[in-house]
């Protein structure tokens, strides 16, 4: 409900969850929706109880049980209960995916699990989110493929690339192609 440029949620029965008041809300993922105020960002749940204060720089949708915020130029994670779920922070990381989330530590793009460890052996100079057990990275200037194991699978030959995506991807070597 939008009142007095301030937005609200309601129920399936039109009435109002609580008074938010807020400057902007998203949509629930998992039970839970970014809502912004006075250009801060936090969390309420479905019933409209604040589950976090509103207090980050940025927020993105929960995703498999985790949450990326930034504050103080850093990011880091939040569980399905608004805490932190780990006490490391990073220079950018993405949304969880298939278990692993992708993040940039002292430069090199890695990619970490739920408890905040670091499973990749090498870091990359570019790295994408899992898609169909693969993911997009790029390696000593060439994009590749590597498996959940993080080998390669299709090695790093190409100029550019995309992520696979119905059991196609687009690279470019020379000229484009479907692989």
């Amino acid at each position: 409900m939008v009142d007095k440029d301030t937005i609200d949620y309601i129920d399936k029965l039109g009435n109002e969850i609580g008074n938010m008041n807020y400057d902007y809300a998203w949509n629930f993922c998992e039970k839970k929706a970014v809502v912004m105020k006075n250009e801060k960002y936090g969390y309420i749940n479905q019933n409209g109880v604040e589950i976090t204060d509103i207090i980050y720089d940025e927020a993105y949708n929960f995703k498999e049980e985790m949450a990326l915020v930034k504050e103080n130029g850093k990011y880091f994670y939040l569980d399905g209960n608004g805490n932190r779920a780990f006490n490391m922070q990073y220079d950018y990381g993405e949304s969880f995916s298939e278990g692993v989330a992708v993040v940039i530590i002292e430069g090199k793009y890695r990619y970490i699990d739920k408890k905040g460890n670091i499973i990749t052996k090498k870091g990359f100079e570019k790295a994408e989110s899992f898609s169909e057990e693969t993911a997009l990275v790029k390696y000593k200037g060439k994009y590749g493929y590597i498996n959940r194991s993080f080998d390669f699978i299709i090695p790093p030959i190409y100029d550019e690339a995309f992520s696979f995506e119905k059991k196609l991807a687009k690279v470019k070597k020379n000229k484009w192609y479907y692989i």
